[in-house]
């Protein structure tokens, strides 16, 4: 049995959508239930620039992407992950006409 817990940064792929669509960020509340509808790019919500970074435009430019954007695109993952292998081999081998040569047998299970 082989056990692992992986903990990577990745790319969280529904939140980088909605953070291209201008529905990034923490204090963007997309849900139904919010008491107003989301705007995007409005508020709370913040469009991530996908062609600039944070050198080409200063804070408070439209093409600049915030930390708290990129802490709500970047994320972690957490997995814990069980393997097993269970192996059965057999072999066998017999006479070979014209050879001087016998056969042999064999099992092997791994588990």
């Amino acid at each position: 049995m082989n056990d692992s817990l992986l903990n990577p940064r990745d790319v969280i792929a529904g939140n980088f959508q909605a953070a291209l669509q201008g529905f990034g960020g923490s204090g963007c509340d997309t849900s139904p239930t919010a008491p107003e509808p989301a705007v995007a790019g409005e508020g709370g919500c913040l469009f991530f620039n996908p062609f600039s970074s944070n050198f080409a435009a200063p804070p408070g430019d439209a093409l600049h992407n915030s930390p708290e954007l990129r802490d709500f695109i970047i994320g972690d993952y957490f997995g814990n992950g069980e393997s097993t292998l269970t192996a059965l081999e057999a072999n066998l081998t017999g006479f070979l006409s014209g050879y001087r040569a016998g056969f042999a047998a064999g099992v092997q299970y791994r588990d």
